[in-house]
């Protein structure tokens, strides 16, 4: 299917020599950039530095054997680039033009090249976030009326490529997908798993956490490590597009809570397949939760694809007050909360309307998170 960005990123490929893709493992990036080089008729050729042996092969080759090989065709798809440790010496000759070739990096974690490159791919329009699809593209792909009758499983199986048309395999499908994700010990060229167990548990312990106000302590003490470990696991899932946390808004002022967050998934399938949780809605106690975790994954999904990059909080009491979600745009802020119930009335925290009068308050529920998810 089409990608919101597809045309963009058709258009940079002709007239910039990098380019980077950044999403979650199994989304479809290298496939992705694969169609579209064909579509273009472009010469190219596809490296994946998951494989092991791949990665050895390159780490054994001097500059001039490197110089040499990328330069055997027009277009080069890095898959995993992140894992490539020899990737910022190839970006240096190919921004020198001693390697005339364009590069595709593929990554699903951050790849180990220097920050001011990393900014000039930003500030260029360079760099494309590419995530599961949002419920627009599935709304292109398949309609608005299945994709409205369709929610709930998406609460439960999310939106991967693999199972966007929830057929019957997509419970043996997520769960492979996130056995694969438990079983890697790499994630980054410098960012290793040295305690495989101790991140099974934090991100085990994480997925039945969500939605919750936790400190790392908290995240620590029930997956059995120490605090270090747990906030370092932790930092590195949201870098590696896994989950996402949520800080909490204060002014330090009386009665919020400060040192907390938020845990999030960016997928909802890969969330319960974690947990290894694939009930109904009617058959669970977490709907609310799966319900929030979908609107606020999806609406940062959303805003990134389309370039906005926002800042995102959770506000809670110390008197249970709360607000699920605020959104800090250029020029406004936007607190809401959210219902799976269309009738539940949902009324603003009095206490954080006192504190901050200019923030506009919103319900999200079945009959209003259109407009929420697809809002540029």
């Amino acid at each position: 299917m089409k990608r919101v960005f597809e045309d963009s990123f058709k258009s940079q490929l002709r007239t910039n020599r990098i380019l980077l893709l950044s999403g979650p493992q199994h989304v479809g990036k290298v496939a992705f950039s694969e169609k579209c080089l064909k579509e273009l008729n472009l010469d190219h050729e596809i490296i994946d530095f998951r494989n092991s042996k791949i990665r050895k092969k390159f780490d054994k080759l001097s500059r001039e054997e490197l110089l040499w090989y990328f330069s055997q065709h027009a277009f080069f798809i890095l898959g995993d680039a992140q894992l490539f440790d020899a990737l910022q010496l190839v970006l240096d000759e190919v921004l020198s033009e001693n390697i005339k070739s364009t590069c595709i990096l593929c990554c699903a974690f951050e790849p180990p090249i220097v920050n001011e490159l990393k900014e000039a791919l930003k500030w260029e329009g360079l760099e494309f976030f590419f995530p599961a699809l949002t419920y627009y593209e599935l709304t292109q792909l398949y309609g608005m009326v299945c994709e409205e009758q369709r929610i709930e499983k998406r609460l439960i199986f999310g939106d991967y490529p693999q199972v966007s048309d929830l057929h019957e395999e997509a419970t043996d499908t997520l769960t492979k997908i996130v056995d694969e994700i438990l079983d890697s010990t790499k994630l980054g060229a410098e960012d290793r798993v040295n305690k495989k167990d101790a991140m099974i548990r934090i991100l085990q312990t994480a997925a039945h956490l969500i939605g919750q106000p936790i400190s790392f302590n908290q995240i620590a003490e029930r997956a059995g490590v120490d605090n270090e470990t747990a906030e370092r696991y932790l930092k590195l899932f949201e870098k590696a597009h896994l989950l996402f946390l949520l800080p909490s808004f204060h002014s330090e002022l009386k009665y919020e809570l400060k040192k907390t967050h938020l845990i999030y998934f960016c997928d909802n399938g890969i969330r319960n397949g974690i947990i290894r949780n694939f009930n109904p809605l009617n058959m669970r106690m977490d709907e609310d939760i799966l319900w929030k975790n979908w609107l606020i994954s999806e609406r940062i999904k959303w805003n990134r694809i389309n370039g906005k990059e926002y800042q995102y909080f959770f506000w809670r009491s110390h008197t249970r007050q709360q607000l699920d979600f605020i959104e800090i745009q250029e020029n406004s802020k936007q607190a809401y909360k959210f219902s799976l119930e269309k009738k539940k009335l949902l009324k603003e925290s009095p206490l954080f309307k006192s504190y901050y009068p200019d923030v506009i308050f919103k319900t999200i529920n079945r009959s209003t998170y259109l407009t929420f998810l697809t809002r540029k």
